[in-house]
């Protein structure tokens, strides 16, 4: 039990899957059963903790958040609200709850209970998947209700038509024909939600969904519509480059090169360097591309700035050898970060600066754009759980950057570098915000969505035509 009150605090929704963290459960039932016949109580008592058992069970989900509490210490309420009805159970009293529960009504209720169980959380996953929040309490009743009539349906017609089978070859044929009638149920779903024609299709920087563009041009987004990406796909939003594996892991050193963007007939070549907060701005270079007609060159690596000399080493020799793929490749201009936020009171790396000089003694130009702010939390998690309210509190709970950008403290900055901060386009009426122009803005806990990161396009796009003509 103590491993389960420790994991429920650091990973909960994995402390909730963990068998380590449930076992005891079971053993609480298991030490009950041996020694049932051994507990004595009067019948006054066994009345009194009998009802108070079978009320505690309906209030646990009303008193305590089940969706982030379990399987802690809070699972001793309902484990021992059982208990308190076992132990009741096993004295014959004239008001207990034994009478109650074991009425030929209760009997039959308790008898489509496996049935609820295993629709109840179907229904409600559904709901939630499809339109990001809890039910209210009219559809949450009518969730109920539909799942008891499933439950009912399912038992009568499937699983006891199964068991009272007075042959295997009818049982089987039966499973058969209710296996047939659920995989039917499930494709007709399938096409009615995820075929429906009449449904607009959800891309970032349309209309109902601009993202930073919202930003840009201060639009009136509309609030009806469904946020992208989806919870359950925010782990596919990582970069192209990480998809197709020419993003570097950590402890290699050679320059992997992905091309992206126009690949023939292109006006630039913009490359793309840096740690894996550079390589986010990948899905805005490719957006980018598509009307600036350019190639783009993504050369990231995860865990590695730009700097001249590291305590990795792998680190150090990939720093050395992007200089040497930069001056092999015909690149215009190179995109990278120009800091990072991870202390907030810190300064721009001077051996960051060195790598600058490195580069642009390759006459190479380089955009910095300013390092977007980092959390200690799970941003969509944190969303999907808690809501766009609670987590827009704990993004803005303390300071994420500096006042005055590290990069404009610098009393001697990099020659050939034009310097983008983006900070605006992560907020709205001053604060920091996890969705904005119904677009997510992380994948995590400060990587940008590969949706979010699409909509900044745009405003690249004209950002890179003004340096360029500022270059000529």
């Amino acid at each position: 039990m103590i491993y389960s009150i420790y994991l429920t605090q650091v990973n909960q929704p994995w402390a909730y899957f963990h068998t380590f963290t449930r076992v005891w459960e079971f053993s609480l039932g298991g030490l009950l059963a041996i020694n049932l016949s051994k507990i004595k109580i009067t019948s006054l008592m066994a009345s009194i903790i009998g009802w108070l058992g079978l009320i505690g069970l309906i209030l646990t989900g009303i008193i305590f958040n089940v969706s982030t509490m379990f399987p802690g210490y809070i699972a001793l309420w309902p484990m021992l609200c059982a208990v308190f009805i076992l132990v009741s159970g096993n004295h014959e009293t004239k008001f207990g709850v034994k009478k109650f529960l074991g009425s030929s009504f209760m009997v039959k209720f308790g008898g489509l209970s496996f049935g609820l169980y295993l629709w109840h959380w179907v229904i409600l996953s559904f709901y939630q998947y499809h339109n990001n929040e809890r039910p209210g309490l009219v559809i949450g009743v009518g969730m109920i209700l539909l799942s008891w009539l499933l439950s009912y349906l399912m038992t009568k017609y499937i699983e006891k038509p199964i068991r009272t089978a007075s042959s295997d070859k009818i049982s089987f044929k039966k499973l058969g024909i209710g296996l047939a009638i659920n995989l039917f149920a499930v494709m007709a779903l399938y096409f009615i939600v995820f075929n429906n024609p009449l449904e607009k299709e959800k891309v970032a920087l349309s209309n109902d969904y601009p993202g930073a563009m919202a930003a840009e041009k201060q639009l009136n987004v509309k609030d009806d519509v469904d946020v992208i990406p989806e919870f359950s796909e925010i782990r596919n939003e990582s970069p192209d480059s990480s998809k197709d594996k020419v993003h570097q892991k950590i402890g290699e050193s050679k320059v992997l090169v992905g091309e992206y963007g126009k690949k023939e007939n292109y006006d630039k070549t913009i490359a793309l360097v840096g740690s894996s907060h550079a390589q986010h701005w990948l899905g805005a270079l490719q957006t980018a591309a598509k009307e600036g007609n350019y190639r783009v060159l993504n050369m990231t690596k995860s865990g590695c700035v730009l700097t001249t000399q590291d305590s990795d080493k792998d680190c150090e020799d990939w720093n050395k050898n992007l200089i040497k793929e930069i001056e092999k490749q015909d690149i215009d201009l190179v995109v990278t970060t120009a800091d990072s936020s991870t202390d907030v009171k810190g300064k721009v790396d001077p051996l960051q600066i060195k790598q600058f000089d490195n580069i642009t003694a390759t006459k190479t130009p380089i955009m910095a754009i300013r390092d977007n702010p980092r959390y200690e939390f799970n941003v969509p998690e944190t969303l999907d759980k808690f809501g766009e309210e609670e987590t827009i509190k704990k993004m803005n709970a303390k300071q994420r950057l500096p006042k005055v950008s590290k990069w404009n403290k610098l009393e001697e900055k990099p020659t050939n570098t034009k310097y983008i901060d983006y900070t605006p386009y992560f907020k709205e009426n001053g604060k920091f915000v996890p969705v904005i122009g119904n677009v997510i803005v992380y994948m995590d806990k400060g990587h940008i969505s590969n949706s979010y990161s699409k909509t900044f396009g745009p405003k690249l796009k004209e950002d890179i035509e003004k340096y360029f003509k500022e270059l000529n």
